[in-house]
């Protein structure tokens, strides 16, 4: 997968960041032909937590929040009688609160 080679190569070089960058966008288009959302979601974090580094964060906030709100659309609500999707609804927010906490709202904020 191209995301994991990127990342090898900025953990070997920290000067390789076009390599790594072409990589991810790489992973990116894959995840968006095949419509998988939630590695759509991986490669956009990593691209812009590198896009972060660079100080692009006006970038990196515009991949990012599409997804995030994808994520995030209808956590607030539920439909009576689906219980049973709420522990899914909380574990998918679990699992973005470090992109919510750290990532996403420090590129807001420079907004």
């Amino acid at each position: 997968m191209p995301e994991l080679r990127a990342e090898i190569i900025l953990d070997m070089d920290g000067n390789a960041v076009e390599e790594a960058e072409a990589l991810f966008g790489q992973s990116l288009e894959i995840a968006r032909r095949q419509e998988a959302k939630t590695f759509e979601l991986r490669a956009a974090t990593s691209l812009a937590r590198l896009w972060q580094r660079q100080g692009k964060r006006a970038a990196a906030r515009a991949l990012l929040a599409p997804l995030y709100a994808w994520f995030t659309e209808g956590f607030a609500t539920r439909a009576a009688g689906r219980q049973g999707t709420a522990g899914g609804a909380g574990l998918m927010k679990a699992r973005l609160a470090p992109l919510r906490g750290s990532l996403l709202e420090a590129s807001l904020g420079a907004a």
